[in-house]
């Protein structure tokens, strides 16, 4: 885990955007319809930015992929704080 934490921040952010777009591609891929998602890199991960950017960088990779067979997108958030602050992100 001290590894992924040490990674510089383009490496870092290319790699979740990457996560975003590999499981939208394959869901699509098998014909999914729908997909859901925890807020990937939002905890410990997230280093020193706070949530906003991260949340701010899943949005908008996700509005960028091409969806394909996908109907329907879910963004999991588990607190209060997190659903407010992804609502300003989408």
């Amino acid at each position: 885990m001290r590894e992924a934490l040490d990674k510089p921040r383009e490496v870092a952010d290319e790699e979740l955007r990457g996560a975003y777009r590999s499981a939208i591609s394959l869901a699509s891929t098998l014909g999914c319809e729908s997909i859901a998602f925890s807020l990937i890199s939002s905890g410990v991960f997230s280093g020193d930015r706070g949530l906003s950017p991260i949340l701010q960088m899943a949005a908008d990779t996700i509005k960028a992929c091409d969806l394909g067979s996908l109907k329907e997108i879910f963004l999991v958030a588990f607190t209060d704080h997190e659903a407010e602050l992804l609502e300003e992100a989408i």
